[in-house]
């Protein structure tokens, strides 16, 4: 059983969460984490282990609640750790839209731990926040990569220019790469400011295949199709969506239930022009994330199929789902002054209602208006 102390070994409890929270999410394994977890307490054994491997339970059984209060207890017995705040920070963020608590437990992390670059990129994201202030994302950890791109993106989300995330992407070596980070930056950046060539040029440089994280699922070959079509080139875009689509469906095998993964086929679908078929995996992705806890990947699989169905032609119902991303509390922190350039929207721009929209929820000075489009 382990200490409190940095050196203690892993306990069967914790790695039988840790297995439910990665590649083997069956309930069987997660209930088998919530015995031995609840049967260490009884027998007040690992008891800091027990009430952190309850805590992923909970989280994974979807009762955020429960998940926070048992992470809570070791966190206030382990006053140093750096991981609890960091879980605790994800709990708090993800899964239940506290984003000012969540926060705080990223900066305890960070705190405890200065050299955790994943939670300093934490606080990054988390202070992009449209009501907290600039100096504060600008201020912390300048010279992280994983930082220069959230602050990039900040400033997209906020002023609708993707010149200071083109700008901070010159200064971040072509050998940082990590899940293709750098990679879907630089293609954000060039596809917004609408520099299509540049954006292929990119791509042909880079050694990634993919972009994953917690809210996108994304093939270069997607990102190559797209800008192949914005410059007009119909049949290399078209063999590229279909490169996309083969890959993603191999993956969608593998993960039926990733709802990242459901609503990039339908965007290549789209892209192909199977219409009808695009649409309905926008939907079967929307109702995948339907009853989740997680804010952001509600919001961010909602916004790439609300990008599909605008590219398939059901704009009402397109802008049926930014009318309600908009409405939502949080998310992944995309603007109205985003909505306003992100081509995946050309669709709609001409539409009186589209329109209509950004000017209601743009009057808005706070900023705390969200919406769609930024979780691929």
């Amino acid at each position: 059983m382990r200490s409190v102390g940095p050196t203690a070994p892993v306990t069967t409890e914790r790695m039988h969460a840790l297995a439910a929270s990665g590649d083997d999410t069956t309930l069987a394994r997660r209930e088998q984490a919530r015995a031995e977890a609840e049967a260490a307490l009884r027998l007040r054994l690992a008891l800091l282990e027990g009430q952190e491997a309850l805590g992923e339970y909970w989280a994974r059984s979807g009762d955020v609640s429960k998940a926070i209060d048992e992470l809570g207890f070791p966190l206030r017995a382990s006053p140093h750790s750096a991981s609890l705040p960091y879980r605790l920070g994800f709990i708090m963020g993800e899964r239940a839209g506290r984003l000012e608590d969540a926060l705080a437990a990223y900066e305890r992390a960070s705190k405890s731990e200065p050299g955790n670059g994943r939670a300093r990129s934490a606080v990054a994201r988390t202070s992009s926040h449209p009501r907290r202030p600039d100096a504060e994302v600008l201020a912390a950890a300048p010279d992280s990569h994983a930082m220069k791109v959230a602050k990039g993106d900040v400033y997209l989300r906020r002023t609708g220019s993707a010149d200071t995330l083109a700008a901070v992407m010159r200064t971040v070596p072509a050998v940082w790469d990590p899940n293709g980070a750098a990679t879907y930056a630089r293609f954000t950046a060039l596809y917004v400011q609408r520099r299509y060539g540049e954006g292929l040029a990119m791509l042909d440089q880079s050694t990634s295949e993919l972009t994953h994280d917690v809210n996108r699922y994304l093939p270069t070959t997607l990102m190559r199709a797209q800008l192949q079509e914005a410059l007009g080139e119909r049949k290399l875009a078209r063999v590229s969506y279909a490169t996309a689509l083969s890959l993603l469906r191999d993956s969608l095998a593998a993960h039926p239930g990733d709802q990242h993964i459901r609503v990039n086929v339908a965007l290549a679908l789209a892209g192909l022009g199977e219409k009808g078929e695009a649409v309905r995996e926008a939907h079967r992705a929307m109702n995948l994330v339907a009853a989740s806890s997680d804010v952001q990947t509600v919001s961010s699989v909602m916004g790439v199929a609300a990008e599909v169905l605008a590219k398939a032609g059901e704009t009402d119902d397109a802008l049926d789902l930014v009318e309600l991303l908009f409405s939502m509390h949080t998310g992944r922190e995309v603007t109205v002054p985003y909505l306003r350039v992100w081509p995946g929207f050309d669709p709609l721009r001409s539409d009186p209602r589209f329109q209509a929209l950004l000017a209601r929820f743009g009057a808005d000075s706070t900023g705390r208006n969200l919406s769609a489009g930024g979780g691929r």
